[in-house]
């Protein structure tokens, strides 16, 4: 694989939109062929697949068919039928980054709870912030893309060709689990952040540049994964108090040593007052710890597949030649 830890103009991260919109697209096609009888027959699904293709789609395309395969496998024939109309409706929508406050009452975003969710019917991860906070939120993200172009083009581009939706969310006053960022594989292209805890430009550039890593390494391990520990077994992570299944270890550690690069990157940057740079400084120290702690972790306890070792393996390199 071509390297991918610093973003460059010939990266392989740059194709993958495209890579996850052909095998979105040669799904459904599948689908269609082996399932026509229970499937509404007025849908034109090749004409969806060829806008698959042709063009970026919005993250919501990519979580109807998600739960369209649920339906599917529980035999929820008629549930079925609304995505499969719902999934060629949205294939004609040509769309680009933007960001947008969570809106918990349509479907999309009830969609999205269950998903991010991995699936289940957990608690309501994410509500709507204020419309204080979410202007302050679009001021925000506006001044970290102008710095992220500033530092650095091609972790601009990079970002632009991995995400399409930014979601502006705070936790619902009965949240369990009070997050920074959450992204998820079923919701290929979109990133969620707490408005409460990115705050500022520094904080919400962090949380693009972090998330957007999972799902760069969300689109790279689509066929082979990371990791190949049970997923039923935990371990000490750098990132949370609770042990996590390897994958997410891996994941955590990967990002930290990512965001190490990023922030290195970033304070040389000559437009940064002396608060943000004081900042940056801790940021970096806390990341290089994360990044040591949970290489540590994977190095002695994962089952690392030949894609898993290559990429934490170059992580280390990087991180370990960052000066002191």
């Amino acid at each position: 694989m071509e390297p991918v830890f610093i973003p460059s103009a010939g990266s392989p991260v740059r194709h993958l939109d495209r890579e996850m919109r052909e095998d979105l697209a040669s799904s459904l096609q599948r689908i269609a062929h082996r399932a026509a009888a229970y499937l509404p027959g007025d849908v034109s699904i090749e004409a969806a697949c060829r806008d698959i293709r042709a063009h970026r789609i919005d993250p919501a395309l990519f979580a109807v068919y998600y739960e369209f395969i649920h339906q599917v496998q529980g035999n929820a024939w008629d549930g079925a039928a609304r995505s499969w109309r719902a999934i060629a409706a949205k294939a004609g929508e040509t769309v680009r980054l933007e960001y947008q406050p969570f809106n918990s009452l349509d479907e999309d975003a009830e969609r999205f709870q269950r998903l991010f969710a991995s699936g289940g019917q957990a608690a309501k991860l994410f509500a709507r912030p204020d419309e204080s906070s979410w202007r302050g939120f679009v001021s925000n993200v506006d001044a970290a893309l102008a710095l992220l172009e500033a530092v650095s083009s091609d972790w601009r581009d990079e970002i632009d060709s991995l995400l399409t939706r930014i979601y502006a969310a705070v936790p619902p006053e009965d949240a369990l689990w009070r997050f920074s960022g959450s992204s998820s594989f079923m919701v290929w292209g979109a990133v969620v952040l707490n408005v409460q805890r990115n705050n500022n430009p520094m904080r919400v550039l962090t949380g693009i540049v972090h998330e957007a890593t999972h799902q760069m390494l969300f689109g790279l391990s689509r066929r082979q994964p990371l990791t190949e520990n049970p997923p039923g077994q935990r371990y000490p992570s750098p990132l949370r108090s609770d042990p996590r299944p390897m994958d997410g270890v891996y994941h955590a550690t990967y990002v930290s040593g990512r965001l190490c690069a990023f922030h290195t990157l970033l304070g040389r940057h000559e437009g940064l007052d002396e608060m943000e740079r004081a900042e940056i400084n801790e940021r970096l120290d806390r990341q290089k710890k994360h990044f040591a702690d949970g290489y540590a972790v994977v190095r002695r306890e994962g089952r690392l597949s030949p894609l898993g070792r290559e990429l934490i393996e170059a992580a280390a390199d990087h991180v370990a030649d960052l000066a002191p």
